[in-house]
């Protein structure tokens, strides 16, 4: 079984190519792209910076942008969700993990529009896919975070 630890999820989760999430330090400027929302809302936990995130959803026509900082304080955008797939982990390979739920971890501004993606989904997946409102998406990201070792 792979250690997950906080330094290497960091480095894991940048992406070395454009995605559809991207976050931006707020201080530095720089901007990187990571795999997925869930990925987006770990950064700033990781990192202990505060970002500005940019997602781009499947279906969405705009781009949906929220600050998010290392103590996780709001305000936050209201009625926004997160999907997250609860599919099995068939391996430990951060990679293949990547490959296999990334293309179904989302942010959507609204439930319409979460269920608009969700209805073109196999329902192999969609039943399995996992709602969560934007505060316990956040809420969740901590717990992870602390569970994982410096490095």
């Amino acid at each position: 079984m792979t250690v997950r630890t906080r330094r290497a999820v960091l480095e894991f989760i940048r992406s070395p190519k454009p995605t559809a999430y991207q976050v931006r330090d707020l201080v530095s400027g720089e901007i990187s792209y990571v795999r997925c929302a869930v990925d987006a809302l770990l950064y700033p936990l990781l990192t202990g910076k505060t970002v500005e995130i940019s997602a781009r959803p499947p279906g969405l026509t705009r781009t949906l942008t929220f600050v998010l900082g290392p103590e996780a304080a709001g305000p936050w955008p209201e009625g926004w969700v997160l999907a997250y797939p609860e599919l099995p982990i068939e391996s430990e390979d951060f990679d293949r993990i990547a490959r296999e739920r990334c293309p179904y971890v989302h942010l959507f501004p609204d439930a319409e529009a979460l269920n608009r993606w969700l209805s073109g989904l196999p329902a192999e997946v969609r039943d399995h896919v996992r709602v969560f409102t934007l505060v316990e998406a956040v809420s969740w990201a901590r717990i992870r975070v602390e569970s994982w070792p410096e490095s």
